[in-house]
């Protein structure tokens, strides 16, 4: 029979779930490379100005995309890959993180891309 004494602590912290944790590592590995395939992306994204003379396009808008299209997905990822490592030391589920950052990195891109895009008149 196994009782418990006094003197005897009681874990109270989680178990660590070796798998969610093999998981996430291998998840959060390639996000940098998404960062900087997002920011290659974004840097070519300026060709979205091409057909545009000085009258039919709006710049500000153009330049407001290819800025958002650079930076958000590169903060989206430095912000999931911290929240991941938080949330793996307060083992906690963190496999998911990862993979919403990088859906959300993605998102980003598009955004900028339509963004940009909406400064050109009939490019979609």
């Amino acid at each position: 029979m196994s009782t418990r004494t006094a003197a005897e602590p009681v874990s109270t912290r989680r178990p660590v779930k070796i798998w969610d944790l093999v998981l996430t590592i291998v998840l959060v590995l390639p996000l940098p490379v998404l960062g900087v395939l997002t920011a290659i992306m974004a840097g070519l994204l300026v060709m979205v100005s091409d057909p545009c003379t000085a009258q039919t396009c709006d710049y500000a808008r153009i330049d407001a995309g290819v800025i958002v299209a650079f930076i958000a997905p590169i903060v989206i990822i430095v912000l999931g890959v911290a929240a991941s490592i938080i949330v793996l030391v307060l083992r906690r589920l963190a496999f998911w993180i990862p993979l919403t950052t990088a859906l959300l990195a993605v998102a980003a891109w598009f955004g900028g891309f339509l963004l940009a895009g909406s400064g050109v008149p009939d490019f979609f």
